[in-house]
């Protein structure tokens, strides 16, 4: 068995920012990082919502750039996702990899936000690692993020992954929240999601669901 799972609003709370939003949010980054960010939302969200997957990668790749340019560090990474206004768990995520590490099943993220976000949120906060992450990686030397690995932009348009299934996907539990999550794989033995609203999903855990919920269905 192997679980292909989303990140933000997946495996925290319906509420929080997105991995791209929370250095405007949190004002770490400075205020000439915010102007230059929401000036680059303002520019192209419009691709996005025009289903413009190329214009979409090169705007990820731009906002992605800015990390460089104003100098994010991993301490200011760590500092983020362990702060509850930005990055708190949803209810039973302990309960949860607990589960899986008892029964040794794989964990993979698939997020169209920041792995290194990602990763270091489950580190930090669980002291686990998931198996991959797919995603958009920053590349830092030396505690400092330096450059964008191109290679791996990926938007919320295009989450489908290349991925080899010891036992096809027909053994593979998908996770998410929205209706770009059912999409990463086809056919899984099922679909599960934190929404209220019908987005795809062969289960509606609803948007206030608890992780632990899931473990029936990994049985």
């Amino acid at each position: 068995m192997l679980i292909i799972s989303d990140f933000s609003k997946t495996f925290t709370t319906f509420d929080m920012p997105t991995t791209w939003s929370i250095f405007a949010k949190s004002g770490l980054l400075g205020e000439e990082y915010i102007s230059d960010r929401n000036n680059l939302y303002d520019a192209n969200i419009h691709f996005e919502k025009e289903g413009n997957i190329e214009m979409t990668e090169k705007w990820f790749l731009s906002h992605a750039e800015l990390f460089v340019t104003y100098w994010l560090t991993q301490d200011q990474i760590d500092q983020v996702v362990m702060n509850d206004q930005y990055f708190a768990p949803r209810e039973g995520v302990r309960e949860f990899l607990d589960y899986l590490i008892a029964e040794d099943i794989p964990l993979v993220i698939v997020t169209s936000g920041i792995t290194n976000f990602v990763t270091t949120w489950f580190q930090k906060r669980y002291n686990y690692i998931p198996e991959i992450v797919f995603g958009n990686e920053l590349i830092l030397e030396e505690g400092i993020v330096m450059w964008v690995e191109e290679d791996s932009i990926t938007c919320p348009l295009d989450k489908t992954i290349d991925i080899e299934f010891e036992h096809g996907s027909d053994d593979v539990i998908l996770l998410g929240d929205n209706t770009e999550d059912t999409q990463v794989i086809k056919n899984p033995k099922i679909s599960l999601g934190f929404t209220d609203e019908e987005r795809g999903f062969a289960v509606k855990l609803g948007k206030d669901g608890n992780m632990k919920d899931v473990i029936e269905y990994l049985k």
